[in-house]
């Protein structure tokens, strides 16, 4: 029965929701499907990019993750498989605390990396006291020797899932950040982007019933335009 359920929720959502990721253009379908989402072909700071150290300018900042466990709410929105959080994990950047929304996954990764893509990326999608939008991105590699250490994709059929958040903090440390935007419609930009150099290694088994039902939900990477890319070490 919760199988049958979470199938309906994934038909339903997918009649409902009008944009998709079968086009290759998909800048510029997704900005005619609604005039609210013109950003997604006008905009010039638009995520996903490619990152590279190479272009990349240095930059000291120090990211502070204070993540705990927590017990989320699965939800499948037809694009992808998205995990609610209302407690108070949060990042700290500049001295402003971003608190943990929701993260979701795509297949393969959205940004890439020297021009390399990952087999899946995971974003932890934040907002500050004003709105303002954080994601924490991290890629995610398959190794066939790795334990889910994680929690991701376990029960994904029951709706509910516990997330060890805490193993997040383990990855902190040297990252790269640029101000983009959300990688799905509407595209608002404006949106503060870490993107961590460790990554989260899982085996294929792992991530199979993620990718039960998607395949290729990444928007493909845009030119740099008028981003600034930065680096830390810390």
């Amino acid at each position: 029965m919760e199988k049958l359920i979470f199938l309906f929720i994934l038909f339903t959502s997918c009649q409902t929701n009008h944009w998709n990721y079968a086009e290759l253009n998909q800048s510029k379908e997704w900005s005619e499907v609604d005039e609210k989402n013109k950003e997604c072909a006008v905009g010039t700071h638009q995520s996903p990019i490619d990152l590279s150290r190479y272009q990349s300018k240095k930059l000291d900042q120090k990211i502070t993750i204070n993540y705990n466990d927590e017990s989320t709410e699965v939800v499948n929105n037809g694009h992808t498989i998205k995990e609610k959080f209302h407690g108070n994990n949060y990042i700290q950047v500049d001295k402003q605390k971003y608190f943990l929304k929701q993260l979701h996954f795509h297949t393969h990764s959205e940004h890439s990396l020297e021009g390399v893509y990952y087999p899946a990326e995971v974003h932890f999608v934040h907002a500050n006291q004003k709105g303002e939008l954080l994601v924490l991105g991290i890629f995610i590699e398959i190794n066939s020797q790795t334990k889910n250490e994680f929690g991701f994709f376990k029960n994904i059929e029951k709706g509910k899932s516990t997330i060890k958040l805490s193993k997040i903090m383990e990855l902190n440390g040297a990252h790269y950040f640029y101000t983009g935007s959300l990688t799905t419609p509407p595209c608002t930009e404006n949106v503060k982007w870490v993107i961590l150099d460790k990554h989260i290694s899982l085996n294929y088994q792992q991530i199979k019933p993620f990718k039960k039902y998607y395949q290729h939900n990444y928007r493909p990477i845009n030119n740099i335009k008028d981003h600034h890319l930065y680096h830390s070490d810390n």
